[in-house]
């Protein structure tokens, strides 16, 4: 025990010979402190660590952007494709004759009005692929200027195709009409008078001009 209390002795001795220094130490480790701001230090670890974080995450981000992007890119190519053969395929319902009965033109034209309305659906996809494509071609990173030429031909060849349909549209609505009953009537009746008229200029022997001339000259065919 005595060993004990003799160490404990030796130990007191030493800390109260260190204090001091052990409280200089501390002064400098303050003052070296003040120095050097720790905590504008440590703030600036801190922001150091959110900016990477965020620019990681960024990172990220436009990398699965950019997956995404190609993806797209490769699918409007793709889709143009069907674009393209849907296209076709309106051209050839679209082809029509201007003759024949009614009934068949009226067939005829409700197909036209049909392939109208499957073109403008067509069209809007054409519009949201235009703009993905025009947004797209900001970044730089695609190659585009195919895929942009074979959309401009697509567009070319839609507003020719929607043309023609329009002009059928029209022309297969006024064959419509003129074939009507009524209106055949109309075109008997006047061809009729025509006839009449021409049949009495030859017995006249000049134009009939004139209400008088032609009163005397019907007077002639009254049947009593």
């Amino acid at each position: 025990m005595s060993n004990n209390l003799f160490k404990l002795k030796d130990l007191r001795h030493r800390l109260i010979v260190i204090e001091p220094e052990l409280l200089h130490l501390n002064d400098e480790i303050q003052n070296l402190c003040k120095e050097l701001n720790v905590v504008s230090l440590e703030n600036d670890i801190i922001n150091v660590k959110d900016n990477f974080i965020r620019i990681s995450n960024d990172i990220r981000e436009k990398s699965d952007s950019h997956k995404s992007a190609t993806v797209i890119v490769n699918d409007i190519k793709r889709n143009l494709t069907n674009l393209e053969d849907t296209l076709s395929q309106c051209s050839i319902e679209s082809r029509t004759r201007y003759d024949g009965d009614i009934s068949e033109m009226k067939n005829q034209l409700e197909r036209m009005m049909e392939v109208e309305k499957r073109l403008e659906s067509i069209g809007d996809v054409y519009s949201n692929t235009e703009a993905l494509i025009k947004r797209l071609a900001t970044y730089n990173l695609y190659d585009l200027q195919s895929t942009e030429a074979a959309l401009e031909s697509f567009h070319r060849k839609w507003t020719s195709l929607k043309t023609d349909i329009l002009r059928s549209e029209n022309i297969l609505h006024q064959n419509i009409i003129n074939n009507l009953p009524s209106r055949q009537a109309c075109k008997e009746i006047l061809l009729f008078i025509d006839t009449i008229k021409r049949l009495l200029d030859d017995d006249h022997g000049a134009p009939v001009n004139n209400r008088e001339t032609l009163q005397k000259l019907l007077k002639r065919y009254r049947v009593n």
